[in-house]
Protein backbone atom coordinates (compact mmCIF):
# COMPACT_ATOMS: atom_id res chain seq x y z
CA UNK A 1 0.00 0.00 0.00
CA UNK A 2 1.53 3.23 -1.16
CA UNK A 3 2.66 5.67 1.47
CA UNK A 4 -0.33 8.27 0.52
CA UNK A 5 -2.87 5.86 0.59
CA UNK A 6 -2.37 5.36 4.24
CA UNK A 7 -1.81 8.61 5.65
CA UNK A 8 -4.36 9.54 4.03
CA UNK A 9 -6.14 7.04 5.41
CA UNK A 10 -4.53 7.68 8.93
CA UNK A 11 -5.28 11.12 8.64
CA UNK A 12 -9.29 11.40 7.52
CA UNK A 13 -10.01 8.03 10.15
CA UNK A 14 -8.42 10.58 13.38
CA UNK A 15 -10.71 13.40 12.07
CA UNK A 16 -13.46 11.62 11.96
CA UNK A 17 -13.35 10.12 15.39
CA UNK A 18 -12.22 13.48 16.39
CA UNK A 19 -15.62 14.84 15.31
CA UNK A 20 -17.64 11.58 16.85
CA UNK A 21 -16.08 12.50 20.41
CA UNK A 22 -17.33 15.92 19.87
CA UNK A 23 -20.55 15.26 18.59
CA UNK A 24 -20.41 17.44 15.76
CA UNK A 25 -23.23 18.50 13.87
CA UNK A 26 -23.77 17.58 10.39
CA UNK A 27 -26.35 19.93 9.11
CA UNK A 28 -27.55 19.82 5.37
CA UNK A 29 -25.79 22.59 3.66
CA UNK A 30 -27.98 25.20 1.09
CA UNK A 31 -25.80 24.56 -1.76
CA UNK A 32 -22.46 22.81 -2.62
CA UNK A 33 -18.84 24.97 -1.57
CA UNK A 34 -16.63 24.32 -4.46
CA UNK A 35 -13.94 26.43 -2.75
CA UNK A 36 -12.75 27.40 0.58
CA UNK A 37 -13.92 31.08 1.43
CA UNK A 38 -16.29 31.14 -1.48
CA UNK A 39 -19.03 28.70 -2.70
CA UNK A 40 -18.33 29.27 -6.16
CA UNK A 41 -21.25 28.14 -8.53
CA UNK A 42 -23.48 25.93 -6.39
CA UNK A 43 -25.04 23.29 -7.61
CA UNK A 44 -26.34 24.77 -11.03
CA UNK A 45 -23.48 23.32 -12.63
CA UNK A 46 -24.89 20.17 -12.34
CA UNK A 47 -27.83 20.87 -14.17
CA UNK A 48 -31.63 19.16 -13.87
CA UNK A 49 -31.02 16.42 -11.31
CA UNK A 50 -34.31 15.26 -10.01
CA UNK A 51 -34.61 11.45 -11.04
CA UNK A 52 -30.28 11.21 -12.11
CA UNK A 53 -28.08 8.96 -10.61
CA UNK A 54 -25.49 10.55 -8.76
CA UNK A 55 -22.01 9.82 -7.46
CA UNK A 56 -20.37 11.58 -4.47
CA UNK A 57 -16.49 10.24 -4.33
CA UNK A 58 -15.34 10.74 -0.99
CA UNK A 59 -18.53 11.84 0.38
CA UNK A 60 -17.36 12.28 3.70
CA UNK A 61 -19.93 12.95 6.28
CA UNK A 62 -22.66 12.81 3.33
CA UNK A 63 -23.93 16.22 3.65
CA UNK A 64 -23.25 17.35 0.14
CA UNK A 65 -24.94 13.77 -1.24
CA UNK A 66 -27.73 14.86 1.38
CA UNK A 67 -27.86 18.22 -0.12
CA UNK A 68 -28.86 16.73 -3.68
CA UNK A 69 -30.91 13.73 -2.34
CA UNK A 70 -33.37 15.97 -0.36
CA UNK A 71 -33.47 19.24 -1.88
CA UNK A 72 -32.86 18.51 -6.25
CA UNK A 73 -34.42 14.68 -5.66
CA UNK A 74 -31.51 12.91 -7.19
CA UNK A 75 -30.58 8.98 -6.99
CA UNK A 76 -27.43 9.75 -4.82
CA UNK A 77 -25.03 7.20 -4.07
CA UNK A 78 -22.11 8.38 -2.03
CA UNK A 79 -18.89 6.69 -1.29
CA UNK A 80 -16.16 7.67 1.87
CA UNK A 81 -13.17 5.33 2.78
CA UNK A 82 -12.73 6.63 6.11
CA UNK A 83 -14.49 4.61 9.00
CA UNK A 84 -15.18 7.06 11.11
CA UNK A 85 -16.02 9.44 8.16
CA UNK A 86 -18.94 6.93 7.15
CA UNK A 87 -19.84 6.46 10.60
CA UNK A 88 -20.90 9.60 10.71
CA UNK A 89 -22.47 10.03 7.42
CA UNK A 90 -24.77 7.20 8.31
CA UNK A 91 -25.26 8.23 11.73
CA UNK A 92 -26.85 11.64 10.14
CA UNK A 93 -28.31 10.25 6.76
CA UNK A 94 -28.19 6.70 6.92
CA UNK A 95 -32.04 6.60 6.51
CA UNK A 96 -32.92 9.76 4.08
CA UNK A 97 -34.66 8.47 1.02
CA UNK A 98 -32.87 8.58 -2.10
CA UNK A 99 -29.18 8.34 -0.65
CA UNK A 100 -27.28 4.97 -0.46
CA UNK A 101 -24.22 5.33 1.98
CA UNK A 102 -21.17 2.75 0.89
CA UNK A 103 -17.67 2.61 2.55
CA UNK A 104 -15.40 1.53 0.15
CA UNK A 105 -11.86 2.93 -1.68
CA UNK A 106 -13.35 5.05 -4.85
CA UNK A 107 -11.42 3.51 -7.32
CA UNK A 108 -12.75 0.00 -5.88
CA UNK A 109 -15.90 0.73 -6.16
CA UNK A 110 -16.02 2.31 -9.27
CA UNK A 111 -14.36 -0.83 -10.98
CA UNK A 112 -17.82 -2.71 -10.04
CA UNK A 113 -20.13 0.37 -9.95
CA UNK A 114 -23.36 0.79 -12.61
CA UNK A 115 -22.47 4.30 -14.69
CA UNK A 116 -23.75 7.21 -13.36
CA UNK A 117 -25.86 10.88 -14.78
CA UNK A 118 -23.22 12.87 -12.62
CA UNK A 119 -19.88 12.01 -10.89
CA UNK A 120 -18.95 14.84 -8.33
CA UNK A 121 -15.85 15.29 -6.29
CA UNK A 122 -15.85 18.25 -3.58
CA UNK A 123 -12.66 18.39 -2.05
CA UNK A 124 -12.93 14.49 -2.23
CA UNK A 125 -11.20 11.55 -4.04
CA UNK A 126 -9.76 13.75 -6.89
CA UNK A 127 -7.74 15.27 -4.34
CA UNK A 128 -6.31 12.32 -2.87
CA UNK A 129 -6.28 9.47 -5.29
CA UNK A 130 -3.59 9.23 -8.17
CA UNK A 131 -4.94 11.10 -11.12
CA UNK A 132 -3.71 8.00 -13.68
CA UNK A 133 -6.10 5.46 -11.41
CA UNK A 134 -8.86 7.50 -10.60
CA UNK A 135 -9.66 9.00 -13.91
CA UNK A 136 -10.20 6.10 -15.89
CA UNK A 137 -12.44 4.61 -13.48
CA UNK A 138 -14.38 7.48 -13.34
CA UNK A 139 -14.68 7.97 -17.11
CA UNK A 140 -15.74 4.16 -17.47
CA UNK A 141 -18.52 4.60 -14.56
CA UNK A 142 -19.81 8.03 -16.25
CA UNK A 143 -22.91 7.10 -18.79
CA UNK A 144 -22.28 8.68 -22.28
CA UNK A 145 -22.59 12.59 -22.67
CA UNK A 146 -22.17 12.15 -18.00
CA UNK A 147 -20.76 14.90 -16.47
CA UNK A 148 -17.72 15.00 -13.95
CA UNK A 149 -17.60 18.07 -11.57
CA UNK A 150 -14.94 18.21 -9.06
CA UNK A 151 -13.22 20.71 -7.24
CA UNK A 152 -9.53 20.39 -6.15
CA UNK A 153 -7.07 22.77 -4.43
CA UNK A 154 -4.76 24.83 -6.12
CA UNK A 155 -3.07 26.97 -3.66
CA UNK A 156 -2.75 25.95 -0.01
CA UNK A 157 -3.15 27.91 3.15
CA UNK A 158 0.37 28.68 3.03
CA UNK A 159 -0.13 30.44 -0.55
CA UNK A 160 2.08 27.48 -2.12
CA UNK A 161 0.92 27.03 -5.45
CA UNK A 162 0.23 23.57 -7.73
CA UNK A 163 2.76 21.30 -9.39
CA UNK A 164 3.30 21.05 -12.74
CA UNK A 165 3.93 17.27 -12.49
CA UNK A 166 1.82 14.30 -11.35
CA UNK A 167 2.67 13.97 -7.99
CA UNK A 168 1.33 14.27 -4.54
CA UNK A 169 2.44 16.78 -2.14
CA UNK A 170 2.11 17.05 1.60
CA UNK A 171 -0.57 19.40 3.21
CA UNK A 172 -1.78 20.10 6.48
CA UNK A 173 -5.08 18.51 7.92
CA UNK A 174 -6.04 20.87 10.65
CA UNK A 175 -8.01 19.53 14.15
CA UNK A 176 -10.12 21.58 16.48
CA UNK A 177 -6.84 20.91 18.89
CA UNK A 178 -3.61 18.84 19.03
CA UNK A 179 -1.17 18.27 16.26
CA UNK A 180 -2.18 18.65 12.35
CA UNK A 181 -1.89 15.63 10.09
CA UNK A 182 0.06 14.98 6.87
CA UNK A 183 -2.34 14.24 4.02
CA UNK A 184 -1.36 14.16 0.53
CA UNK A 185 -3.11 15.72 -1.93
CA UNK A 186 -2.40 15.80 -5.91
CA UNK A 187 -2.50 19.82 -6.29
CA UNK A 188 -1.36 20.18 -9.91
CA UNK A 189 -1.63 23.01 -12.35
CA UNK A 190 -5.02 23.65 -13.97
CA UNK A 191 -3.50 23.03 -17.76
CA UNK A 192 -1.94 19.62 -15.93
CA UNK A 193 -5.70 18.51 -15.04
CA UNK A 194 -6.66 19.57 -18.51
CA UNK A 195 -3.96 17.68 -20.36
CA UNK A 196 -4.58 14.42 -17.65
CA UNK A 197 -8.58 14.84 -18.08
CA UNK A 198 -7.90 15.00 -22.48
CA UNK A 199 -5.44 11.81 -22.12
CA UNK A 200 -8.30 9.61 -20.59
CA UNK A 201 -10.93 10.49 -23.09
CA UNK A 202 -12.74 13.54 -21.45
CA UNK A 203 -14.23 16.14 -23.49
CA UNK A 204 -15.75 20.26 -22.77
CA UNK A 205 -13.40 20.38 -19.97
CA UNK A 206 -13.85 24.01 -18.77
CA UNK A 207 -11.18 24.37 -15.26
CA UNK A 208 -12.37 27.78 -13.20
CA UNK A 209 -10.38 29.21 -10.50
CA UNK A 210 -12.13 30.10 -6.84
CA UNK A 211 -10.29 32.24 -4.88
CA UNK A 212 -10.60 32.11 -1.21
CA UNK A 213 -12.55 35.77 -0.37
CA UNK A 214 -11.95 35.78 3.33
CA UNK A 215 -8.80 38.70 3.62
CA UNK A 216 -5.59 37.10 4.19
CA UNK A 217 -6.18 33.88 3.06
CA UNK A 218 -4.41 32.43 0.41
CA UNK A 219 -6.46 29.56 -0.17
CA UNK A 220 -7.51 28.68 -3.63
CA UNK A 221 -9.39 26.30 -5.35
CA UNK A 222 -10.10 25.09 -8.79
CA UNK A 223 -13.51 23.80 -10.11
CA UNK A 224 -13.29 21.75 -12.96
CA UNK A 225 -16.21 20.80 -15.19
CA UNK A 226 -15.82 17.79 -17.69
CA UNK A 227 -17.96 15.14 -19.71
CA UNK A 228 -17.99 12.40 -21.52
CA UNK A 229 -18.85 12.53 -25.17
CA UNK A 230 -22.29 11.14 -25.92
CA UNK A 231 -22.41 8.26 -28.84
Amino acid sequence: MSEPRVANGRAWDRYGRHHLAQRTAVPVPDTIAWGFGTPGPGTAVLGPLAGRRVLELGCGTGRYAAHLARDHHARVTGVESSPSQYERAVAAYGALPGLTLVHAEAVDYLRSAEQFDVIISVHGALCFTSPDLLLPAVFAALRPGGLLAASVLHTNDLGEGPAETVEPSPQRLHFGDGEPETVYRWVLAPQLWRRLLAEHGFTGIVIDRLDSQTDGDPTSCCLILATREPR
